[in-house]
């Protein structure tokens, strides 16, 4: 959320005077939970490239621990939908792009960065890796440190 306050209005596509007063936010969040998802016109690499990122962010803060394929797909579908109803929810209306790519794209995103973590770390990280798997996977370097995880067979 702070990335998209800091941001220019051209990526977050709000008009800052009017989108954080107490009364617009109220009204926002009575549409969000009142009509439908829109089709919004967010920058393609915010939709496509972004939201993918962040949807296997989710999706890897509970594989990285664990979890199942169908309980992370589950865990970044629930997270995509808390974002775009409970977080972003006053501020604009539901994107039916960003409640469909972010889950999806972040499974597969998130799967493939899993998998690329594990196979890394099968004989120790060395410093690209640690790298890699920073920018690629960052739940698994938070919640495992650059240590093959017990569960690793998953």
């Amino acid at each position: 959320m702070t990335t998209l306050i800091l941001s220019p209005e051209s990526i977050s596509q709000w008009n800052r005077k009017e989108v954080f007063k107490g009364a617009a936010m109220k009204e926002q969040y009575r549409l969000t939970f009142t009509t439908p998802p829109i089709k919004d016109h967010d920058l393609f690499i915010v939709n496509y490239i972004g939201h993918p990122y962040q949807g296997s962010f989710y999706y890897n803060a509970a594989r990285s621990q664990g979890a199942a394929i169908w309980q992370s797909s589950l865990f970044a579908l629930m997270q995509s939908l808390l974002w775009e109803y409970a977080w972003e929810g006053g501020l604009e209306q539901p994107s039916i792009q960003d409640l469909i790519v972010t889950p999806l794209g972040g499974i597969i995103l998130g799967e493939l960065t899993h998998r690329a973590a594990l196979a890394m770390g099968r004989d120790g990280f060395n410093w690209y890796e640690i790298i890699l798997t920073c920018i690629l996977n960052p739940a698994f370097a938070i919640n495992n440190g650059f240590r093959r995880p017990v569960f690793a067979g998953n």
